[in-house]
C-alpha cells in the first residue's frame, strides 16, 4: 500500500512536470485548455 501511494504521487509529479500547462489551468475545458489565438477550423467532408 505504501509502494502504491508513492507510486501515485510520482507518476503525478511527473505529469506536472512534463505537461506544466495543466498547472496553470482554472478547469478542464476545451476554451481553458487551447489557446485563445488560435481559431478552430470547421472539417470539410473528404469526396
Amino acid at each position: 500500500m505504501v509502494i502504491g501511494g508513492i507510486g501515485s504521487l510520482a507518476v503525478t509529479g511527473l505529469g506536472a512536470v512534463l505537461f506544466p500547462a495543466l498547472r496553470r489551468v482554472d478547469a478542464l475545458s476545451t476554451e481553458s485548455l487551447m489557446p485563445s489565438n488560435i481559431q478552430q477550423s470547421i472539417a470539410e467532408p473528404v469526396d
